[in-house]
């Protein structure tokens, strides 16, 4: 699980940590003390800007629900990391406004945009639970515009479930998913995927 922020350790009674830029996800608050192997009660307030939805973890992975029997479980959980773009195709004078778009079977996410570069960074996460852990990963990239957004280029991740995560850096293509010739950038992200939710 990738770190976000975590506090210093203090002799007070109370410790307090502010986190600006917080990106939508889902995240996991963990207290810990100082010395390992110590047990102690503890209070926990969390102030947001908006509504949180936050809940004590009393398990060790999602429940399967109600219809486990009638429902085909998932095969894999997979956690995605778009870190950046690089050298995006576009033409001269013109600036573009990037954003990312990942596509698994029937969910789809998009990041936030990242006005005016050709060379993006996101560091955006997302989590799909998978039923066919063998279709790929589809990441597209647009440029947001006023009236039309426009396509820049799209990458294919297969998303093996090797239960590793790894860093990789794939070079865009067109829309059809081939190798058009023309340098559309590349995309740097981290995948981790896993048969089990329980390491991610």
């Amino acid at each position: 699980m990738q770190k976000v922020a975590t506090s210093d350790y203090a002799n007070s009674r109370s410790i307090y940590l502010s986190i600006n830029n917080l990106q939508p996800g889902r995240y996991v608050v963990v207290p810990t003390t100082y010395a390992p192997r110590e047990e102690c009660d503890f209070m926990l307030r969390l102030y947001t800007s908006h509504s949180s939805n936050a809940h004590e973890l009393t398990k060790h992975k999602p429940s399967e629900g109600m219809c486990r029997w009638a429902c085909r479980r998932f095969d894999a959980v997979t956690r995605l990391t778009v870190i950046e773009a690089d050298r995006l195709r576009v033409d001269k004078d013109k600036t573009i406004n990037p954003y990312c778009i990942a596509r698994s079977e029937q969910d789809m996410q998009r990041s936030r945009t990242i006005h005016k570069t050709c060379s993006p960074k996101w560091n955006w996460s997302v989590v799909f639970y998978r039923k066919n852990a063998r279709q790929p990963i589809e990441l597209e990239l647009r440029d947001q515009n006023v009236l039309k957004d426009t396509f820049l280029g799209k990458a294919i991740i297969a998303g093996v479930v090797d239960n590793d995560c790894k860093r990789i850096t794939v070079t865009l293509r067109d829309r059809n998913g081939a190798d058009s010739g023309d340098n559309l950038g590349t995309l740097t992200v981290e995948i981790a995927s896993y048969d089990d939710p329980v390491y991610l």
